[in-house]
């Protein structure tokens, strides 16, 4: 048997991996419960789904299970969670859709950097300043989450106007931070490519 094989494989099988996995499949279950108008049902499924993003994180380094297959599947669940829930902010109005454009722009060109880093034989590892920003947007999608639900069932509540602000506001500075992020892994591509040139 080709090692490499057995080592994905086996690599598939940990805990956070499987977490991992699961958190991809919640997301598109928890979309299409949405679009299908079951908004608390989606809920319910989405909030488990983000949580796990610290809990397999948290398990992989503490019983030494941290992987390279795990650090893709890791990535590939929060690219896709925050390109749903942006989506689906969009979809319902609630909010603007440069938000999405933004976000896109930005993780598609630190994408690039860090490939062609790769590439040249150096890594740009993920800033304390880009952590901050996936917290402010952990929270910014819950009070979403809270807000699609509210203006579907009960467009009017006076508690409204302060869930979809407070959500609002939170993307906002999560997107802010993340493209300060982005704009240091740029600065120091640059630094590493002058290097290696």
């Amino acid at each position: 048997a080709n090692p490499s094989q057995n080592d994905f494989w086996q690599d598939c099988k940990t805990l956070p991996n499987i977490l991992s996995l699961c958190r991809l499949l919640m997301i598109f279950l928890a979309t299409a419960l949405v679009l299908q108008g079951w908004i608390l049902l989606a809920l319910v499924v989405a909030v488990p789904a983000a949580l796990t993003d610290y809990i397999d994180g948290y398990l992989a380094r503490k019983f030494g299970m941290v992987t390279q297959l795990g650090a893709l599947l890791d990535s590939l669940a929060d690219l896709i969670y925050a390109l749903v829930c942006l989506a689906v902010a969009v979809h319902f109005r609630l909010w603007p859709v440069y938000l999405l454009i933004f976000w896109g722009v930005r993780d598609m060109t630190v994408m690039a950097i860090r490939a062609s880093a790769a590439q040249m034989g150096f890594s740009i590892p993920s800033s304390y300043l880009a952590k901050v920003g996936v917290n402010f947007n952990f929270y910014a999608f819950l009070f979403l989450g809270i807000d699609i639900f509210l203006s579907q069932r009960y467009p009017h509540a006076a508690l409204r106007p302060w869930v979809h602000g407070i959500g609002l506001l939170g993307i906002h500075i999560g997107l802010c931070l993340y493209w300060i992020s982005g704009i240091t892994y740029f600065r120091r591509y640059i630094r590493e490519y002058r290097s290696t040139a």
